[in-house]
């Protein structure tokens, strides 16, 4: 028998089998598409004509193979037309014996595994530009369902189901989603760029680039092609990197001898990579507020004052930024870098001068009235904007001295009495004096409020009632709402009188001041 005597008797033996089942099977004339039968079911007549479903129908291309052949091939031109339409699909392919009659059936359903195959063979006849006329899809007879001829019909309807709409809707679905193995589209970008340090900078988040976008890509069953069914496309513009996976640095300012003066920690990140030229590979650290960069045998450290007025910092950073960078000046430049616990050689900043020392010195002693004001209000890890710490330098500062015995020591409280009372009142303070002071600072981020005791000495000068600090009595401090801090400083003062004026009336007599005091230095 030749092939094309095997073909008709398969199609023949099928459109007779459905004659036999009483389903209807309609031959397209001429056959262009892959569908030799639409195969349809008698309508329910269980339900009103209007209302009753669409009837059962599917799509068949019949093939067949002699009995013992292992598979059988399948134009992708007509499988396409089969798998894109949304009834259901199937090969059958027809098993013919030496008697020329049908021994059994293979089935195939156009679904999952199948639709996978099918689709997969097409994209990847799109990404090599092959007509898909000129391949084929293999059918494997032993993958197929084998099916006597009186299980033909039962094995269609199981597998089409009673819902066309629900089934047309999956593969609709299928057809959508099936394969894709990615998160969406993807696009090629393409960097403007005038040097090699430009596109590493941009690397380590210094420095923006333009930038253009090729055509949306997607990845489905392995194969990357174009997507055209992306209408979002991202425009032309600038773009930036920031990095994420960084290694934690300490660099230590050494002295003369090598011994560690000052340390800080710094977020590091390396740039090299296979293509990039070993000279313009590039190591950089910083915290915002140092950065250390490395480049071939090259070595820079910065002080960025920019970001010291322009972003706000966590007052523990700024204050080891400052002494770290004024350690480094007054050792010469001399510093070595911990990394992934390996110590680097010792490196010195040859000539290594500055300007920002002096105004980083003041700033230092700035941070430092300020991280006491905040330690003794129990605030732990503030962040702060030095700028609006500059503003209010003075204030800031004499608060710390009225916190700090050392400094108060230097001052004195006068108190103007009454000439009829001075006698009265020496003889009242000769056992001792207690000054308690409550006081407000506003350090531009927060206000605090202050209370604070001090054990006095008094010294008459006429009607003048001199009050020197001899020790301290530390209460408590906190911060104020910023919403309303009059009323809030208010309930912070009766509270502080309300806890310590009984227990200093008790025993000694208590002077009490509301607001910051005025004091001179003692020349």
């Amino acid at each position: 028998m030749d092939d094309d005597r095997i073909g008709t008797i398969g199609q023949n033996e099928f459109f007779s089998l459905c004659e036999r089942e009483r389903l209807y099977a309609s031959r397209p004339e001429p056959d262009r598409t892959g569908k030799d039968f639409i195969v349809e079911w008698k309508p329910d007549e269980g339900n009103g004509f209007d209302t009753r479903p669409p009837p059962r129908k599917c799509l068949v291309q019949v093939k067949s193979t002699r009995l013992g052949s292992r598979q059988v091939r399948v134009k992708l031109s007509a499988a396409e037309w089969l798998a894109k339409d949304l009834s259901p699909a199937f090969f059958i392919c027809a098993v013919i014996d030496e008697a020329e009659t049908v021994d059994h059936y293979v089935g195939y359903h156009i679904a999952n595994v199948w639709l996978e195959r099918i689709l997969a063979r097409l994209r990847k006849a799109a990404v090599e530009r092959k007509n898909p006329s000129n391949l084929s899809v293999t059918l494997t007879l032993s993958k197929g369902h084998a099916l006597p001829p009186p299980k033909v019909r039962d094995w269609l309807e199981e597998v089409c189901g009673a819902d066309m709409a629900l089934y047309s809707a999956e593969k609709s679905l299928a057809l959508k989603t099936l394969g894709y193995d990615d998160d969406g589209p993807e696009y090629v970008m393409t960097f403007s760029a005038s040097s090699v340090d430009e596109i590493v900078e941009c690397l380590l988040g210094q420095r923006e680039l333009d930038a253009s976008f090729g055509p949306p890509l997607r990845s489905r069953f392995g194969v990357k092609a174009e997507a055209p069914d992306e209408l979002v496309l991202p425009p032309a513009g600038r773009v930036s990197a920031t990095p994420r996976d960084c290694d934690p640095w300490v660099a230590e300012v050494l002295d003369e001898a090598g011994a560690p003066q000052a340390s800080i920690e710094l977020n590091g990140q390396t740039i090299a990579f296979e293509g990039l030229p070993r000279e313009h590979w590039r190591s950089e650290a910083t915290n915002d507020l140092i950065r250390i960069s490395i480049l071939r045998q090259s070595v820079t450290v910065k002080f960025l004052a920019a970001q010291l007025l322009d972003r706000t910092h966590s007052l523990d950073r700024l204050i080891r930024s400052v002494e770290f960078w004024l350690s480094l000046v007054s050792c010469g430049g001399r510093f070595r870098i911990l990394k992934l616990n390996r110590y680097s050689p010792d490196m010195q900043i040859k000539g290594m001068t500055s300007n920002l020392d002096p105004v980083l010195e003041r700033g230092l002693d700035l941070l430092k009235a300020a991280r006491t004001l905040y330690a003794y209000c129990q605030i732990d890890s503030p962040t702060i904007s030095y700028e609006s710490l500059t503003e209010r330098a003075r204030q800031i500062i004499h608060a710390a001295q009225q916190l700090d015995l050392r400094q108060a020591a230097d001052s004195w409280v006068i108190c103007e009495c009454r000439p009829e009372n001075v006698e009265e009142l020496a003889e009242r303070l000769s056992g001792g004096v207690t000054l308690l002071m409550t006081f407000p600072v506003d350090l531009g981020d927060d206000i605090l409020a202050f209370s604070v005791a001090y054990a006095v000495r008094p010294e008459w000068r006429g009607a003048t009632l001199k009050l020197h600090a001899t020790s301290r009595f530390p209460l408590r401090g906190c911060r104020l709402e910023r919403n309303d801090p009059v009323k809030d400083y208010e309930s912070f003062v009766a509270g502080i009188r309300g806890e310590v004026s009984p227990a200093l009336h008790a025993h000694i007599p208590l002077i009490v001041i509301d607001a910051e005091p005025t004091a001179e230095a003692e020349s």
